[in-house]
């Protein structure tokens, strides 16, 4: 199975503001309850819950990369609805806080 490669360009404002917001992990986490704190910043998606923020790169597949730890990241809500979870690295599952 041939890798997806990250997608050279920043991706539309639109699309990429359904998915900031802040995702909090349960127990099952790295670290127990953590978050990822995502804000838009010049067409790319930031977690700028740590410093210094980390880049979420596109992926053809629809996935992002956390640049960090190399895990794949993948978004679920609505279409055309802010994102209402995530699953980071394959396995973990983060549900949106109240608010953007």
């Amino acid at each position: 199975m041939k890798a997806a490669l990250p997608v050279p360009r920043a991706l539309p404002h639109d699309s990429l503001q359904r998915l900031a917001g802040t995702f909090v992990f349960g127990n099952d986490f790295y670290v127990p309850g953590g978050s990822l704190r995502l804000t838009v910043s010049d067409g790319w998606l930031l977690d700028t819950g740590r410093t210094p923020p980390a880049a979420l790169l596109p992926l053809a597949t629809g996935e992002f990369l956390y640049r960090p730890t190399w895990a794949r990241v993948r978004f679920f809500g609505r279409d055309g609805s802010p994102a209402d979870s995530l699953v980071f690295d394959g396995r973990f599952i983060a549900g949106r806080r109240a608010g953007p």
